[in-house]
C-alpha cells in the first residue's frame, strides 16, 4: 500500500541515514548528502538583478515581461 510522505518527513528520514550506508549507496558524505536533495531554502534574486526584457522589436525595455502591457 502506498503512502504519501511530506517533504519534511522525507528530510528527517534522509538525515538519519548513517555515513556507512551512504557509501554503500555510492554517495560521498562530503559532497552528496541525501538531505541536500530536498530544498529547504529557495534563494530568489532581487528584481534589479533580473535581466531586462525587450518589447516591440527591442525599442522598449522593461525590467520584466510582467510590467510590459
Amino acid at each position: 500500500d502506498r503512502k504519501n510522505l511530506p517533504a519534511s518527513a522525507c528530510l528527517l528520514i534522509f538525515k538519519k541515514i548513517p555515513h556507512a550506508d551512504l557509501h554503500i549507496m555510492g554517495l560521498s558524505t562530503d559532497e552528496a548528502r541525501t538531505e541536500w536533495m530536498i530544498l529547504t531554502v529557495l534563494p530568489v534574486p532581487r528584481v534589479m538583478s533580473s535581466p531586462s526584457v525587450a518589447a516591440d522589436g527591442g525599442t522598449l525595455r522593461g525590467e520584466d515581461d510582467l510590467t510590459y502591457q
